[in-house]
């Protein structure tokens, strides 16, 4: 996929982006610059001398405002790209490396990442497709507030994300920033700078004690490997970075500080109490934006949560717990609250009679919720008590 910048004309001197090691500017395709090219030309080779015909004229005089017109006409999405150069650094090596990695990653047209347009390893740069709707980032209070809303588009990611983990690659910096928003509103993972991928020394960090990713999103030090350098980096590694993105989503909000989702100001069953579905989003973050990395779990088992609560949610239902608000379905109005005439063990037992005889008994067990309105009654199956 070797070519040449002058083949990729910008469309705007203005940055699309910058990091610490590389730039993004939105440029042409090689056919739109030729194209502009070509009508630019036309318009700048016309006379129109008197001494031809009116129909030479008329002729003539179409095609150079055809040329005008396609010259300046606003460009197509499908004719623009994110151009990526990346910037002279002490260590040149070290910046190819990256570069080369992240080719190596695109150019696979693996789902649920961009497409890759162009590259040049010599001339540092790559080309990948433009996203006019730009990254979550600047669409974080879309969700805010809706947690369904929030885990249908977040399920995409994750998705992508286990899939890649397949493969060991770790992409390390995920963040609202690099999700870009697609043309039907899903989730595109971009931005590999950082990513890892296996059986391929020498790593990139390259001190000692060197860090990666955005400092708001990455694990804490208290995980196994973080301070040093990461021989081998785990996946769950970017399921930490899933788990507080997820978060942002919900709650609106561009950051969250380490793994303080569970704090009475950060807790979002208390900044959205009326919403039960809160509490799912609640069980992914305790299992994946977590002090310790032993208590995250995998992109695997993370989207088989997702998928469990999507479906809770489909079917109408939703986590029976104490503190789930749990609206009345005969009322509409009132919440079910589980009764604990015992505190020690609020099930209770039901007798049967089988067959109408003194000693033909069955016991179930049983835990009864009560509307708090109109006094209905929910039973839910237990083990009996002794």
């Amino acid at each position: 996929m070797e070519s040449h910048k002058p083949d990729w004309e910008r469309a705007n001197p203005e940055k699309l982006g910058e990091g610490g090691q590389s730039e993004v500017y939105l440029v042409r395709t090689p056919e739109r610059t030729r194209q502009r090219a070509r009508s630019f030309g036309i318009t700048n080779s016309y006379a129109f001398p008197n001494t031809q015909t009116e129909e030479m004229r008329s002729k003539m005089n179409k095609e150079y405002l055809d040329a005008i017109r396609d010259y300046t006409r606003p460009d197509l999405p499908t004719e623009l790209g994110a151009m990526k150069e990346f910037k002279l650094r002490d260590d040149v090596e070290q910046s190819l490396r990256r570069l080369q990695q992240e080719i190596d990653v695109l150019q696979e047209n693996r789902p649920g990442l961009p497409k890759l347009l162009g590259s040049n390893l010599e001339e540092r740069w790559m080309v990948t497709e433009f996203f006019s709707n730009g990254t979550l980032e600047d669409h974080l209070l879309e969700y805010k507030g809706n947690a369904v809303l929030s885990l249908k588009a977040f399920r995409s990611v994750v998705n992508t994300v286990a899939q890649i983990h397949q493969e060991k690659i770790v992409h390390r910096d995920i963040k609202p920033a690099n999700i870009f928003i697609g043309k039907n509103r899903e989730f595109i993972l971009g931005d590999f700078g950082l990513v890892y991928v296996p059986n391929r020394p020498p790593r990139i960090t390259r001190y000692q004690g060197e860090t990666v990713g955005a400092s708001d999103f990455i694990p804490p030090p208290t995980w196994r490997g973080m301070g040093v350098r990461l021989e081998n980096v785990g996946t769950n590694f970017d399921v930490y970075m899933l788990g507080k993105v997820l978060w942002c989503m919900v709650a609106g909000r561009p950051k969250l500080d380490r793994e303080y989702w569970n704090e009475p100001e950060n807790d979002l069953t208390k900044l959205f109490p009326s919403n039960p579905h809160m509490h799912m989003i609640n069980v992914i973050l305790g299992n994946s934006v977590v002090e310790r990395q032993e208590k995250c779990v995998t992109s695997a088992d993370l989207l088989l949560i997702v998928d469990t609560n999507l479906e809770i949610i489909k079917q109408g239902g939703q986590l029976l717990q104490d503190g789930i608000p749990r609206i009345c379905h005969v009322c509409g109005v009132g919440r079910y609250v589980r009764q604990a005439f015992d505190q020690g063990n609020p099930a209770y037992n039901l007798r049967l009679w089988n067959s109408g005889g003194a000693t033909d008994i069955s016991t179930l067990g049983v835990e009864v919720w009560e509307c708090g309105t109109c006094r209905h009654i929910q039973f839910f199956r237990t083990n009996p008590r002794p």
